[in-house]
Protein backbone atom coordinates (compact mmCIF):
# COMPACT_ATOMS: atom_id res chain seq x y z
CA UNK A 1 0.00 0.00 0.00
CA UNK A 2 1.30 3.45 -0.94
CA UNK A 3 2.07 5.84 1.90
CA UNK A 4 0.49 9.16 0.96
CA UNK A 5 2.91 11.25 3.00
CA UNK A 6 5.47 13.71 1.66
CA UNK A 7 8.99 13.41 0.30
CA UNK A 8 11.44 16.18 -0.46
CA UNK A 9 12.14 16.33 -4.17
CA UNK A 10 15.02 18.43 -5.49
CA UNK A 11 13.92 20.52 -8.49
CA UNK A 12 16.96 19.37 -10.46
CA UNK A 13 16.23 15.67 -9.92
CA UNK A 14 16.15 14.94 -13.66
CA UNK A 15 19.84 15.89 -13.95
CA UNK A 16 20.91 13.02 -11.67
CA UNK A 17 24.07 11.29 -12.93
CA UNK A 18 23.53 7.83 -14.33
CA UNK A 19 20.00 8.45 -15.62
CA UNK A 20 19.31 8.67 -19.34
CA UNK A 21 17.74 11.99 -20.38
CA UNK A 22 13.98 11.82 -20.87
CA UNK A 23 13.03 12.99 -24.35
CA UNK A 24 9.36 12.08 -24.16
CA UNK A 25 7.55 12.40 -20.85
CA UNK A 26 4.90 10.02 -19.58
CA UNK A 27 1.70 11.65 -18.32
CA UNK A 28 2.88 11.11 -14.74
CA UNK A 29 6.14 12.95 -15.51
CA UNK A 30 4.19 15.77 -17.17
CA UNK A 31 1.99 16.15 -14.08
CA UNK A 32 5.04 16.15 -11.81
CA UNK A 33 6.66 18.78 -14.06
CA UNK A 34 3.65 21.04 -13.55
CA UNK A 35 3.77 20.58 -9.77
CA UNK A 36 7.48 21.29 -9.47
CA UNK A 37 7.37 24.35 -11.74
CA UNK A 38 4.30 25.92 -10.15
CA UNK A 39 4.96 29.08 -8.12
CA UNK A 40 5.07 28.29 -4.41
CA UNK A 41 4.25 31.92 -3.58
CA UNK A 42 3.17 35.06 -5.43
CA UNK A 43 5.80 36.16 -7.94
CA UNK A 44 6.50 37.82 -11.28
CA UNK A 45 7.97 35.66 -13.99
CA UNK A 46 9.25 36.49 -17.45
CA UNK A 47 7.95 34.46 -20.36
CA UNK A 48 9.76 33.48 -23.56
CA UNK A 49 8.83 36.84 -25.14
CA UNK A 50 10.39 38.78 -22.29
CA UNK A 51 7.00 39.86 -20.90
CA UNK A 52 6.41 40.07 -17.15
CA UNK A 53 3.62 37.78 -15.95
CA UNK A 54 2.21 37.87 -12.44
CA UNK A 55 1.39 34.46 -10.94
CA UNK A 56 -0.08 33.59 -7.57
CA UNK A 57 0.82 30.69 -5.32
CA UNK A 58 -0.27 27.47 -7.02
CA UNK A 59 -0.15 28.92 -10.54
CA UNK A 60 2.10 28.55 -13.57
CA UNK A 61 2.16 30.46 -16.85
CA UNK A 62 2.53 28.16 -19.87
CA UNK A 63 1.96 27.90 -23.60
CA UNK A 64 1.36 24.91 -25.83
CA UNK A 65 4.71 25.51 -27.48
CA UNK A 66 6.65 25.62 -24.21
CA UNK A 67 5.01 22.48 -22.83
CA UNK A 68 5.46 20.68 -26.14
CA UNK A 69 9.17 21.47 -26.05
CA UNK A 70 9.61 20.55 -22.37
CA UNK A 71 7.69 17.28 -22.52
CA UNK A 72 8.61 16.09 -26.01
CA UNK A 73 4.96 15.97 -27.03
CA UNK A 74 2.97 17.30 -29.95
CA UNK A 75 0.90 20.42 -29.27
CA UNK A 76 -2.25 18.38 -29.84
CA UNK A 77 -1.26 15.90 -27.15
CA UNK A 78 -0.47 18.74 -24.73
CA UNK A 79 -3.87 20.33 -25.40
CA UNK A 80 -5.67 17.00 -24.90
CA UNK A 81 -3.82 16.35 -21.63
CA UNK A 82 -4.52 19.81 -20.19
CA UNK A 83 -8.17 19.59 -21.22
CA UNK A 84 -8.44 16.25 -19.45
CA UNK A 85 -6.79 17.59 -16.28
CA UNK A 86 -9.31 20.42 -16.28
CA UNK A 87 -12.26 18.06 -16.73
CA UNK A 88 -11.24 16.03 -13.68
CA UNK A 89 -10.59 19.14 -11.58
CA UNK A 90 -6.80 18.81 -11.41
CA UNK A 91 -6.22 22.26 -12.90
CA UNK A 92 -8.11 25.40 -13.79
CA UNK A 93 -7.17 27.41 -16.89
CA UNK A 94 -7.58 31.00 -17.95
CA UNK A 95 -6.20 33.04 -20.82
CA UNK A 96 -3.15 35.10 -19.97
CA UNK A 97 -0.57 37.27 -21.67
CA UNK A 98 0.96 35.24 -24.54
CA UNK A 99 -0.22 31.95 -23.08
CA UNK A 100 -2.34 30.26 -20.46
CA UNK A 101 -2.41 30.58 -16.68
CA UNK A 102 -2.81 27.18 -15.04
CA UNK A 103 -4.02 26.95 -11.44
CA UNK A 104 -3.29 23.68 -9.65
CA UNK A 105 -6.50 22.72 -7.86
CA UNK A 106 -6.01 21.96 -4.16
CA UNK A 107 -2.37 23.03 -4.41
CA UNK A 108 -2.08 22.97 -0.62
CA UNK A 109 -2.70 19.22 -0.76
CA UNK A 110 0.56 18.76 -2.69
CA UNK A 111 2.61 21.48 -1.09
CA UNK A 112 1.68 22.14 2.51
CA UNK A 113 2.44 19.99 5.50
CA UNK A 114 4.23 22.54 7.58
CA UNK A 115 7.07 22.69 5.05
CA UNK A 116 6.21 25.63 2.81
CA UNK A 117 8.94 27.82 4.32
CA UNK A 118 11.59 25.14 4.07
CA UNK A 119 10.55 24.45 0.51
CA UNK A 120 11.25 28.01 -0.44
CA UNK A 121 14.76 28.22 0.97
CA UNK A 122 17.42 27.43 -1.53
CA UNK A 123 14.99 26.43 -4.26
CA UNK A 124 13.52 29.63 -5.65
CA UNK A 125 16.48 30.13 -7.94
CA UNK A 126 16.03 26.65 -9.31
CA UNK A 127 12.54 27.33 -10.59
CA UNK A 128 12.32 27.87 -14.34
CA UNK A 129 10.57 30.97 -15.54
CA UNK A 130 13.21 33.54 -14.58
CA UNK A 131 11.62 34.64 -11.32
CA UNK A 132 12.11 38.35 -10.74
CA UNK A 133 10.43 38.70 -7.38
CA UNK A 134 9.21 36.05 -4.93
CA UNK A 135 6.41 37.78 -3.02
CA UNK A 136 6.67 40.61 -0.57
CA UNK A 137 8.22 40.45 2.89
CA UNK A 138 5.86 40.29 5.81
CA UNK A 139 2.80 39.78 3.64
CA UNK A 140 1.03 36.49 3.19
CA UNK A 141 -1.24 36.30 0.20
CA UNK A 142 -3.91 33.65 -0.17
CA UNK A 143 -4.30 31.90 -3.50
CA UNK A 144 -6.93 33.54 -5.66
CA UNK A 145 -7.45 31.19 -8.61
CA UNK A 146 -7.76 32.88 -11.95
CA UNK A 147 -8.77 29.59 -13.53
CA UNK A 148 -11.81 27.72 -12.29
CA UNK A 149 -11.24 24.53 -10.32
CA UNK A 150 -14.53 22.70 -10.48
CA UNK A 151 -15.94 21.03 -7.39
CA UNK A 152 -17.95 17.85 -7.05
CA UNK A 153 -17.51 14.50 -8.73
CA UNK A 154 -15.15 14.47 -11.70
CA UNK A 155 -16.47 13.03 -14.97
CA UNK A 156 -15.31 9.57 -15.98
CA UNK A 157 -12.65 8.86 -18.57
CA UNK A 158 -14.72 8.94 -21.76
CA UNK A 159 -14.48 6.94 -24.95
CA UNK A 160 -13.33 10.09 -26.76
CA UNK A 161 -10.56 10.48 -24.17
CA UNK A 162 -9.57 6.89 -24.89
CA UNK A 163 -9.39 7.47 -28.65
CA UNK A 164 -7.37 10.68 -28.23
CA UNK A 165 -4.97 9.07 -25.75
CA UNK A 166 -4.51 5.95 -27.87
CA UNK A 167 -3.82 7.89 -31.05
CA UNK A 168 -1.31 10.14 -29.31
CA UNK A 169 0.62 7.22 -27.82
CA UNK A 170 0.29 5.25 -31.07
CA UNK A 171 1.79 8.13 -33.04
CA UNK A 172 4.76 8.30 -30.69
CA UNK A 173 5.34 4.54 -30.49
CA UNK A 174 4.68 3.39 -34.07
CA UNK A 175 1.36 1.69 -33.37
CA UNK A 176 -1.72 1.80 -35.55
CA UNK A 177 -4.10 4.65 -34.75
CA UNK A 178 -7.81 4.15 -34.26
CA UNK A 179 -9.54 4.83 -37.57
CA UNK A 180 -12.93 3.43 -36.66
CA UNK A 181 -14.57 3.15 -33.26
CA UNK A 182 -16.51 -0.07 -33.78
CA UNK A 183 -19.44 -1.21 -31.67
CA UNK A 184 -17.28 -4.00 -30.27
CA UNK A 185 -14.67 -1.50 -29.12
CA UNK A 186 -17.32 0.72 -27.59
CA UNK A 187 -18.70 -2.24 -25.63
CA UNK A 188 -15.23 -3.31 -24.48
CA UNK A 189 -14.42 0.24 -23.41
CA UNK A 190 -17.67 0.50 -21.45
CA UNK A 191 -16.88 -2.67 -19.53
CA UNK A 192 -13.36 -1.49 -18.67
CA UNK A 193 -14.70 1.96 -17.77
CA UNK A 194 -17.14 0.39 -15.29
CA UNK A 195 -14.33 -1.66 -13.77
CA UNK A 196 -11.83 1.22 -13.74
CA UNK A 197 -13.67 4.57 -13.40
CA UNK A 198 -10.59 6.33 -12.00
CA UNK A 199 -8.67 8.28 -14.63
CA UNK A 200 -5.38 7.49 -12.90
CA UNK A 201 -5.85 3.81 -13.77
CA UNK A 202 -6.16 4.70 -17.45
CA UNK A 203 -3.10 6.93 -17.18
CA UNK A 204 -1.11 4.07 -15.68
CA UNK A 205 -2.25 1.73 -18.45
CA UNK A 206 -1.18 4.17 -21.17
CA UNK A 207 2.10 4.87 -19.38
CA UNK A 208 2.89 1.15 -19.41
CA UNK A 209 1.96 0.92 -23.08
CA UNK A 210 4.17 3.89 -23.91
CA UNK A 211 7.27 2.54 -22.15
CA UNK A 212 6.91 -1.13 -23.14
CA UNK A 213 8.98 -1.50 -26.31
CA UNK A 214 7.95 -5.16 -26.71
CA UNK A 215 4.42 -3.94 -27.42
CA UNK A 216 5.80 -1.60 -30.07
CA UNK A 217 7.05 -4.51 -32.19
CA UNK A 218 10.38 -5.18 -30.46
CA UNK A 219 9.78 -8.93 -30.34
CA UNK A 220 10.47 -12.04 -32.39
CA UNK A 221 7.24 -11.96 -34.38
CA UNK A 222 6.89 -8.19 -34.84
CA UNK A 223 3.55 -8.23 -33.04
CA UNK A 224 2.25 -4.81 -32.00
CA UNK A 225 -0.40 -3.91 -29.48
CA UNK A 226 -3.72 -2.65 -30.81
CA UNK A 227 -6.81 -1.11 -29.15
CA UNK A 228 -8.55 -4.50 -28.95
CA UNK A 229 -5.62 -5.96 -26.99
CA UNK A 230 -5.53 -2.88 -24.76
CA UNK A 231 -9.22 -3.23 -23.87
CA UNK A 232 -9.14 -6.94 -23.06
CA UNK A 233 -9.83 -7.64 -19.38
CA UNK A 234 -6.61 -9.57 -18.71
CA UNK A 235 -4.25 -7.29 -20.61
CA UNK A 236 -5.81 -4.06 -19.31
CA UNK A 237 -5.45 -5.22 -15.70
CA UNK A 238 -1.79 -6.06 -16.33
CA UNK A 239 -1.25 -2.65 -17.94
CA UNK A 240 -2.81 -0.85 -14.99
CA UNK A 241 -0.81 -2.85 -12.47
CA UNK A 242 2.43 -2.46 -14.42
CA UNK A 243 2.91 -6.22 -14.74
CA UNK A 244 4.34 -5.91 -18.24
CA UNK A 245 7.13 -3.61 -17.14
CA UNK A 246 9.15 -2.17 -20.02
CA UNK A 247 9.83 -5.44 -21.85
CA UNK A 248 6.84 -7.64 -20.96
CA UNK A 249 6.63 -10.56 -23.39
CA UNK A 250 3.27 -12.24 -22.98
CA UNK A 251 -0.14 -11.37 -24.32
Amino acid sequence: MVDHGFIKLWRGWRDTDGLAPSTCFSEHEAWLWLLENTAWKATVRRNAKGEDVTVERGQIHVSLASLSSSWGWSKKRVRTFIDRLERVSKVGTSKAQSGTLLTICNYEHYQDNGHSQGHGKGTAGAQPGHTQEEGKKGKKKELTPKGVCASGDAPAFTVNDFVDSWNEVAGACGLSKIRKLTDARKRAFKVRQNEYPDMEDWQRAFATLQTNTWMHGDNKTGWRADPDFFLQAKSFTKLVEGQYGETGNSH
